[in-house]
């Protein structure tokens, strides 16, 4: 393959032709003022033609022309174009063109300045243009980048739904004889057994889910179908549903709910689910004998609160903490369960229902605390009253593990 073949397959390669890019039009409109010229343009050199990515002014047709000039390599400049002869008749009278390279030294295209009279260029001018057609570069590069991110994440999502598709099928057969093993009486001595094998199973089956929820194109809604219901017994539902898990890692689970219920409007559900994500991630980063509470109170609003003294998290990565996928130093190196997804289903759950999820930590080994916010539900008919006749008393549930 030739030099010039290959300048040409990294050019296309930036999947840049047929594309006008603003960064590229803003560029080249501020070096039209710098240089006080009607014109100029960021302009790509393919096989046989000249595509302007990003231009200001009103473009004349000798670019066509004297672009070519600078695929070599070099800058061109000419203070009088009208000395040369296949510009006879054209409207401009100057250009200068500095050639736009990429890291690897292919010559993509040019930054090109015209005028409509002729002008001196001085070593200063073409410091200038020199800078500009290096960060219209670098708008290359990063447009191309963002390219292959696109393809990358493309390919990631369908890597994974067609995995998690393919593991649901098998997991799911699993599942239906281990329950049909569990009702036999003759196996009753292996019920325990059969047990955990299906709690397994339940936790294969949640990360597929949680897989398929992450990976579905273009992030669908969450449907979330409203009712009355309290805050309490979301709670109440998160902690029999991870108190299992809690207990194959010695973790004790405290729950403190005041008397009354915390009236809200939302999706049971959808509600349960996100906190079951926000407690088994509490669960996880727990050492065994650690204790992880889980608060419901009125705080400014109806509040979830989950609260664990464990692993902790970094000021640096707590921004990051609900982006699919994302897992911290501390998940990789201690080989922490979880595929990176739960929070940010949760985080989801929780804005569809007009909510806030807000997740803190004073660093590591500090615990992490996640606050989960519902709206403040207005008054009407269908609410019950929470106007209390006595000081409200606190009543602590506390679920511990066996010791047995």
């Amino acid at each position: 393959m030739s030099h010039e073949e290959e300048r040409l397959a990294v050019l296309h390669g930036y999947g840049a032709l047929d594309t006008r890019v603003a960064a590229l039009d803003e560029l080249a409109a501020l070096a039209g003022t710098i240089f006080q010229v009607p014109a100029a343009a960021v302009s790509l050199i393919d096989r046989d033609r000249i595509w302007l990515a990003g231009h200001a002014g009103q473009p004349d047709p000798a670019l066509t022309v004297l672009c070519r000039f600078v695929a070599g390599g070099c800058p061109l400049f000419m203070p009088d174009t009208a000395v040369h002869p296949a510009l006879a008749g054209s409207v401009s009278r100057f250009f200068a063109g500095y050639p736009v390279t990429d890291p690897d030294g292919y010559v993509l295209g040019a930054f090109c300045l015209l005028g409509n009279r002729p002008r001196g260029f001085e070593l200063r001018d073409v410091q200038i243009l020199a800078g500009l057609s290096g960060q219209a570069a670098r708008h290359l590069v990063a447009l191309r980048q963002g390219h292959e991110l696109a393809r990358a994440v493309t390919r990631e999502q369908d890597l994974v739904s067609a995995v998690s598709h393919e593991m649901r099928t098998p997991v799911t057969v699993i599942q239906g004889y281990l329950e049909a093993l569990g009702d036999a009486e003759e196996l009753t001595p292996y019920r325990a057994m059969f047990d955990r094998m299906g709690r397994s199973g339940d936790r294969l089956v949640r990360m597929i889910d949680h897989l398929l929820a992450g990976t579905e194109a273009g992030e669908p809604p969450v449907t979330v179908r409203p009712g009355h219901l309290d805050l309490v017994s979301v709670a109440r539902a998160a902690v029999g549903a991870v108190l299992s898990a809690a207990r194959e890692r010695d973790v004790h689970l405290r729950l403190e709910v005041a008397g009354d219920p915390m009236p809200v409007r939302g999706d049971f559900g959808q509600l349960c689910l996100a906190a079951d994500q926000l407690l088994r991630n509490a669960v996880a980063f727990s050492a065994p004998g650690g204790e992880v509470r889980v608060r419901v109170a009125d705080a400014g609003g109806p509040c979830l609160e989950i609260v664990d003294r464990g692993a902790g998290v970094p000021a640096d990565e707590l921004p990051f903490l609900r982006q699919r996928f994302y897992r911290g130093r501390y998940a990789r190196e201690h080989a922490v369960p979880g595929v990176g997804l739960g929070l940010g289903i949760a985080d989801r759950i929780v804005a569809a229902h007009g909510g806030s999820l807000v997740i803190t930590s004073d660093g590591p080994g500090a615990g992490t605390t996640a606050r989960l916010r519902m709206p403040v539900r207005r008054e009407g008919p269908e609410r019950c009253t929470t106007r209390r006749r006595r000081p409200r008393r606190s009543q602590f549930a506390s679920a511990r593990p066996s010791r047995q």
